[in-house]
């Protein structure tokens, strides 16, 4: 009688290689800046006296009106949550609701001209800050920075989107 052998084991997946010192350097530095950023937007939030949700959905509407449902998608809510996060910066002052010129079945949030400014005010010393903390540097490094800067985003958002598959 043959004997059997159990089939062959997938390969436990294996652990990456460890970061170069440069390499290390640069994922420090961008977990430090992502946790001054988070630092920087809860402060934004407690001064405007929402959550932190809250506060991505307002930033969502820096550049003007935007229909609810994008602002469902984005933020992975419902449509009633959504709803509820509306009522709740409206009844703030920090939105106005108004109807699409384009399709009257749409409903439109952009911020309310207050808060806009208040946001703004906010952000525009961090904006300032940061402008003022790399102008000096040179053209070629700035370059090299945005790009870096940008993959890093693009690889993000792609982990997110396997993240919400579950993978």
């Amino acid at each position: 009688m043959p004997s059997r052998r159990p089939p062959p084991k997938t390969p436990p997946p294996q652990a990456p290689r460890a970061p170069t010192p440069e390499l290390q350097g640069l994922l420090d530095a961008v977990r430090a800046l992502h946790e001054a950023l988070t630092a920087f937007d809860l402060g934004a939030a407690h001064a405007l006296e929402v959550n932190r949700s809250d506060l991505q959905a307002l930033l969502m509407l820096e550049h003007g009106p935007r229909p609810a449902r994008d602002l469902s998608q984005a933020l992975g809510l419902s449509s009633g949550a959504t709803t509820a996060l509306i009522d709740r910066l409206e009844h703030a002052g920090l939105v106005q609701r108004s109807a699409s010129q384009s399709d009257r079945r749409v409903t439109l949030v952009g911020l309310s001209g207050p808060a806009f400014r208040r946001i703004g005010g906010l952000y525009a010393g961090l904006f300032r800050a940061f402008v003022g903390s790399v102008e000096t540097a040179p053209a070629r490094n700035l370059e090299a920075a945005t790009q870096v800067l940008r993959v890093l985003a693009t690889t993000c958002q792609e982990a997110a989107a396997l993240a919400r598959e579950g993978r």
